[in-house]
């Protein structure tokens, strides 16, 4: 015990010590307190002994282990009042690094962002101007071609409705599965009844049972085939405003033009690509900086490994589908499954 005291309070007296060394330390100091009251009892008991016998030197003897015993005791009370000061201490202490660490994280992170946005918003800004004046450019161009096509040429799509828009599909049929089905008598279809309420009477005739009614009495039903098609619906080609129409490019700095900012949609008829390149050059006539005669080079594709070029999946498409025989519309996942009951001809089974 002697030797694990010392310890103790020699990590007591450590200015350096760590949370994680002094938080085992407690209980051991909590147990020498406890050691040493139970200790104190048995002296205590011993010089009441010793007193009684008359011993003067048993007396003595009983009364400085009783003396011993109390300054352990307060030892080990200050040990472990001791040790919860350097723990309190050795955690702000570890608190207060994180802080320091995470504040300059920090720092560099956001010196770090600060330099590349201050690089790489003119270029990339720029790049996308430049990509919206050379597809403008193309746009003109396309519909000059189109306009004069040689002899048997198909007219050339434009740029953004061939590379934006997403084309239409027709429905793509997975299984197919021939079924029997009641339905009420005068419906094309089965319904959402459940099947399995119906009461056959006689040939493909049953009665659908009403609760309330009579067991006799209900619907009148006929089994009838149907053919059951699981399948992926069919998709409506659709397509998306210009992208002149949407993007804006605030100037860098505070009081600098835009360098490019969204063009008002026409009252009639759709956007001109005419009407881009008069707004990339109405914007770069104001700039403070730059030279109309060189624009900024459009930026290249950032590369990562072997995905060049590819767009981030998007979210599903969505499209309104309808129901057999035109039944409500609903909003469907884009590639998701339907399943439909489509009627055979010679409707009764």
């Amino acid at each position: 015990m002697l030797k694990g005291l010392k310890a103790l309070l020699g990590l007591a007296g450590r200015e350096d010590a760590t949370s994680d060394e002094l938080a085992p330390s407690l209980p051991e100091a909590e147990a020498e307190l406890a050691a040493a009251l139970a200790a104190q009892a048995d002296a205590e008991a011993a010089y009441r002994a010793a007193l009684i016998k008359g011993n003067e030197a048993e007396e003595d003897q009983a009364d400085a282990e009783r003396q011993a015993i109390d300054k352990r005791i307060v030892r080990a009370k200050i040990l472990i009042e001791t040790l919860r000061e350097c723990l309190a201490e050795a955690q702000e202490r570890e608190l207060e690094a994180e802080r320091v660490e995470r504040y300059e994280a920090a720092r560099r992170q956001g010196d770090e962002a600060g330099d590349a946005l201050r690089v790489l918003y003119p270029q990339f800004a720029g790049g996308i101007v430049e990509l919206l004046r050379a597809v403008a450019e193309a746009e003109i161009a396309v519909k000059a071609a189109n306009g004069d096509l040689p002899r048997g040429a198909a007219p050339l799509a434009g740029v953004e409705n061939r590379v934006r828009n997403f084309p239409g599909f027709p429905d793509e049929v997975l299984s197919e599965t021939h079924v029997e089905r009641w339905v009420r008598i005068g419906q094309i279809l089965p319904g959402n009844f459940d099947q399995g309420e119906v009461r056959p009477t006689e040939g493909n005739r049953g009665t659908l049972r009403v609760r309330g009614l009579p067991a006799n009495e209900g619907y009148g039903v006929e089994l009838r085939q149907f053919i059951q098609r699981e399948l992926f619906p069919a998709t409506f080609s659709g397509g998306t405003d210009s992208l002149a129409l949407g993007v804006s490019l605030p100037g860098f700095m505070e009081g600098e033009p835009k360098l490019f900012e969204p063009i008002e949609r026409p009252y009639q008829g759709g956007l001109h690509p005419a009407h881009v390149l008069e707004k990339i050059a109405g914007l770069r006539a104001v700039a403070p900086r730059g030279d109309p005669a060189n624009p900024p080079q459009p930026t290249p594709i950032i590369q990562d490994g072997d995905q060049t070029g590819v767009a981030p999946a998007a979210a599903p498409l969505k499209r309104n589908t309808y129901g057999s025989f035109g039944g409500q519309s609903r909003d469907v996942p884009f590639g998701s499954r339907e399943s439909f009951l489509i009627r055979l001809s010679g409707a009764p089974a």
